[in-house]
């Protein structure tokens, strides 16, 4: 089954957001032990490409780890290198998508218009995640 496939089955993506590192694990454990077998480590949390690398040493073929809030081709190298399996990012940023596409792993940019969502979508975007999720002004 491929990353893509596991992410449309199993739907729910566990996020990690600014949760200290040392607390990461306990809080991974718990949502494996209660079905979520897939995590979001987002970029701007402290630690998080560490925190990426650990997880993916306990977890490896058991959950999929993938890197979010993922702005820019550096971070997206650097969370590939850690062993990220998807790449998510609150806006389409079209070397992210790249990155992603070259190095075999989903891409899930945020779009918000729907210029941006076929933008995605044309650019190689596995998944378009319509963000932000609230009603337009």
């Amino acid at each position: 089954m491929t990353t893509l496939s596991k992410i449309i089955e199993h739907k729910i993506v566990g996020i990690i957001r600014g949760i200290p590192p040392p607390d990461v694990i306990k809080i991974v454990a718990a949502l494996y032990d209660g079905g979520i077998k897939i995590v979001e480590v987002t970029l701007n949390s402290p630690g998080a490409l560490q925190v990426i690398e650990k997880l993916n040493s306990i977890y490896k073929n058991k959950m999929l780890i993938g890197a979010g809030t993922v702005l820019d081709k550096a971070d997206a190298k650097a969370a590939i290198l850690e062993g990220a399996q998807f790449l998510i990012s609150p806006v389409t940023v079209i070397e992210v998508i790249k990155a992603a596409k070259d190095a075999g792993i989903v891409s899930i940019p945020g779009a918000y218009t729907a210029t941006e969502i076929l933008l995605a979508h044309k650019s190689g975007a596995d998944i378009v995640k319509v963000f932000p999720a609230q009603d337009a002004a």
